[in-house]
């Protein structure tokens, strides 16, 4: 019995249609990479945003929240800062023996390193730290900032009577 081996030319032939698919299916690949970094990035920048105000309001102390473009992080600080109507929760303690029972929080939320942060001309002056301000009775304070992922643009706002995070993509 005589054994059929493959030619050189029908090994070109799959070699060739294995090359196609693979040149065809890897866009669709990356794209959808990028979209996941692009979301990714967003749920990080929202979640260090709204652990914050939520840790502000729980302990009843002002917190801090500061970019640190540079390292591309946020830290956050207690402040002694409050608002004009020195509000807080009714069963408020000490804010030192607080502050990390109710919740636990971070001292800075790492973000991903392919966002671009644009502070322009927004009057931070020299420093490269933008900081939003988070007060116990829910308010926050802090200037609208754009940044870029992927060649997307956004604009970070925190909404001024309740802490939340506010992204919008600009065209």
């Amino acid at each position: 019995m005589q054994q059929r081996r493959f030619t050189f030319f029908e090994l070109l032939v799959v070699v060739a249609l294995v090359s196609l698919i693979t040149a065809l299916a890897a866009p669709k690949v990356t794209k959808v990479s990028r979209r996941m970094i692009v979301e990714s990035s967003l749920t990080d920048i929202r979640r260090a945003i709204s652990e914050t105000a939520m840790r502000a309001c729980a302990t009843g102390q002002s917190l801090t929240l500061t970019l640190e473009q540079e390292a591309s992080t946020f830290r956050v600080r207690r402040t002694q800062t409050l608002p004009a109507n020195n509000w807080l929760p009714s069963q408020a303690q000490s804010a030192e023996s607080k502050a990390g029972t109710i919740i636990a929080g971070a001292d800075s939320y790492a973000l991903n390193k392919n966002i671009e942060w644009q502070l322009g001309d927004s009057g931070f002056g020299s420093t490269d730290n933008v900081e939003y301000a988070f007060f116990p009775d829910g308010q926050a304070s802090g200037p609208p900032l754009r940044f870029t992922i992927w060649n997307r643009q956004f604009q970070l706002d925190v909404d001024r009577l309740t802490g939340n995070p506010l992204i919008q993509e600009l065209e």
